[in-house]
C-alpha cells in the first residue's frame, strides 16, 4: 500500500467511525426524526442535530440548525402533535445552531439563549 492510499483509506475509516450508526441509517432512510427515548429525539440533516422534547404540556426544541432543515423540522414535529412549542434553546451563536431560528418565529413562545448570542451572530455576520 502506498502513502496515497493509506491516507485515503485511513480518512474513509476515520470518518466512518465518527459517525453515530443511528444517524447514519436515519440518512440511508432519509428519515432525520430518531426517537431516542420515550418522547425525546433527535432530527439530523446536513448542519448537525436538533434536538426535541414533546409531551402533553409542550415542545422544548435544541438548536436550529439551517432554515430549509428547521422548516422541515417544525413540519415533521406538527406531525407528531398538535401541541404548542414552548421553549427553542440555543446552546451557542454559531450558524449551525441558531441559523434556522426564523423557520420558529411564530410557532416557539420562547428563544432562549446567553445573553451575548444576539451580539455574536451580528459579529459573525459581519465577516460573512
Amino acid at each position: 500500500m502506498n502513502r496515497r492510499e493509506f491516507l485515503v483509506k485511513s480518512a474513509i475509516l476515520g470518518s466512518a467511525t465518527m459517525l453515530p450508526m443511528k444517524s447514519l441509517a436515519n440518512f440511508l432512510q432519509d428519515d432525520p426524526f430518531t426517537e431516542l427515548r420515550g418522547n425525546v429525539g433527535t432530527f439530523v440533516m446536513s448542519g448537525g442535530t436538533i434536538g426535541w422534547l414533546i409531551n402533553d404540556d409542550g415542545v422544548v426544541i435544541v438548536d436550529s440548525q439551517y432554515p430549509a432543515n428547521a422548516a422541515k423540522c417544525v413540519e415533521g414535529i406538527e406531525v407528531k402533535t398538535n401541541v404548542e412549542f414552548d421553549f427553542l434553546l440555543n446552546t451557542h451563536h454559531h450558524g449551525d445552531h441558531t441559523g434556522g431560528n426564523k423557520a420558529f418565529e411564530g410557532k416557539v413562545r420562547h428563544i432562549v439563549a446567553h445573553q451575548n448570542v444576539p451580539a455574536l451572530q451580528e459579529v459573525v455576520m459581519t465577516y460573512c
